[in-house]
């Protein structure tokens, strides 16, 4: 898993000392904070033509897995949207977002899976 780091600057705060001068600081208004990115592919499920789709996830891009599912639904082209994500032998479904492995493929189908 990739990490990013958000790096957020510190702007110059005015503060008032007890002789009344006011003095600039530069005090950190954010601390910075590692955002972990992972990139998959995705692919049409029972179409060979269709040459993937890489994604990048991250806590930024998709804050749930149903977010990832509406976006998936308007990029990979199925009658019904992309319902259900598994890995590309069909044997488990993905259900979050937490089950995507950064550098593997998964398969978009628009029919709701039933495997475990």
């Amino acid at each position: 898993m990739r990490e990013t780091p958000v790096v957020r600057k510190a702007f110059p705060q005015a503060q008032s000392t007890c002789s009344g001068h006011t003095q600039m600081t530069s005090r950190p208004l954010h601390i910075t904070e590692p955002t972990a990115s992972k990139r998959v592919c995705f692919y049409k499920s029972g179409d060979s033509q269709f040459s993937g789709l890489p994604v990048v996830i991250n806590s930024r891009t998709f804050k749930t897995f149903d977010a990832l599912l509406d976006s998936l639904s308007k990029r990979v082209p199925l009658p019904f949207g992309v319902r259900t994500i598994t890995t590309p032998h069909g044997h488990t479904a993905v259900q979050s977002l937490d089950q995507l492995h950064h550098g593997h493929s998964y398969i978009c189908s628009d029919r709701v899976s039933n495997c475990g």
